[in-house]
């Protein structure tokens, strides 16, 4: 609206800059803890929704954290309980993408890193021990802040928040 009628606003234009980087903060804590290498590895996200309770992606973080993660030759395995039939309306099939709707630990299966993007509720308590046995990397990239960092090392995960310290006990 602020450029329809014609003014500018530069706390605007921050706020919208500081968002975009945000998309792209859980990839590059991603490339962090691989050193860049990332071909061949396979991420499991919870949440592609722009906000948990619709189905709407639509400037959802998710879109470009994909770009970046297909860019990268990683093979993604995507939970969500409502936002699974726009992807691929947006992005078509892909044989780098997988999809479910139902169990969201089936995308964990076999996935080396859990990105949290939306935090539906079905995501705020998962069985920490269940998700350490599907992990191959044991690291969950926390997107929204909702898990406890010292509770997810203590059950043998590794942690990483946005704008959080690393694990509190290293592994």
């Amino acid at each position: 609206m602020q450029l329809q009628s014609g003014r500018y606003s530069a706390l605007l234009e921050q706020v919208m800059d500081i968002n975009e980087q945000k998309k792209e903060t859980l990839f590059r804590k991603l490339w962090a803890h691989f050193a860049g290498e990332l071909a061949g590895k396979t991420v499991a996200i919870w949440g592609a929704a722009f906000k948990p309770g619709t189905a709407r992606i639509d400037h959802a973080p998710v879109l470009t954290l994909l770009e970046a993660l297909w860019a990268q030759g990683i093979k993604v395995q995507l939970h969500d309980p409502a936002a699974v039939p726009a992807l691929h309306a947006l992005v078509g099939e892909r044989d780098d993408l997988r999809t479910y709707t139902h169990d969201p630990y089936q995308a964990c299966e076999g996935a080396d890193v859990l990105m949290l993007v939306t935090e539906w509720k079905t995501y705020w308590n998962p069985d920490w021990h269940r998700l350490g046995s599907l992990l191959n990397a044991k690291l969950v990239l926390d997107g929204r802040n909702i898990y406890d960092p010292e509770f997810v090392a203590s059950c043998g995960l590794m942690y990483r928040g946005i704008g959080r310290r690393a694990d509190p006990k290293t592994l």
